[in-house]
């Protein structure tokens, strides 16, 4: 099976997580350099280390401590990693604003640097189920506006008043298929954007292991 047809993940593996919280401070400098300065400034501000929950949902990453709770949505979070001195730690970047433009820098402390993994892989499942889940709304949604378009032709026609000479029928006949035709297009472009969306992330689970693999 293609995967860019089912685009499922399993996330039936680990999603919750006990973590220390370190902190978050903004981040305005791209890729591993910029998230590896930003988590070494937000250690040697941090004096202290909560206890927290952090749990990984389809749309979500939530940390929890008590009753406060913060909440990320999985569309907003735009690059993650291992920290390259110390591998228990796992850091990401929240875009909080466009306008003015703000990027946070979250880091929490593992137990161990499997656990650390565990939660960039629970993102990236997450990540490939939400995207791939909004695709596919797309995707039917073009396909029943194209069905309604020719349903209101089909109507149009029939309605116009002019005497059945065959030609009508001669001409929807040929629209079916027209039809058909358009959908399938409009089906064959969102897979193929399925698909690159696919080979986008599947590059950044890459990097993301041979980083792993450097800190090894």
């Amino acid at each position: 099976m293609m995967p860019g047809k089912s685009g499922r993940a399993n996330l039936e593996e680990e999603k919750t997580f006990q973590v220390k919280y370190l902190g978050c401070t903004n981040n305005n400098e791209p890729g591993v350099n910029g998230i590896d300065k930003a988590v070494k400034r937000i250690y040697d501000a941090e004096k202290t280390c909560p206890k927290v929950t952090l749990e990984v949902k389809k749309e979500e990453m939530t940390i929890t401590q008590g009753q406060k709770k913060q909440s990320f949505a999985i569309k907003d979070i735009s690059y993650c990693s291992l920290n390259r001195l110390d591998s228990n730690i796992f850091a990401f970047n929240h875009h909080v604003s466009k306008s003015p433009f703000q990027v946070e820098c979250h880091a929490v402390m593992c137990t161990s640097e499997e656990k650390a993994k565990a939660i960039g892989q629970a993102l990236y499942c997450s990540y490939r189920e939400s995207h791939f889940e909004e695709l596919r709304k797309k995707r039917k949604k073009k396909v029943n506006d194209l069905n309604e378009q020719f349903k209101d032709s089909n109507i149009s026609s029939s309605s116009s008043g002019k005497p059945d000479d065959g030609r009508n029928s001669d001409c929807d006949s040929k629209m079916t298929p027209n039809c058909g035709s358009t959908a399938e297009v409009v089906d064959n472009e969102l897979d193929c954007i399925v698909q690159d969306m696919l080979n986008t992330v599947e590059r950044e689970k890459e990097s993301l292991e041979d980083e792993n693999e450097k800190l090894d």
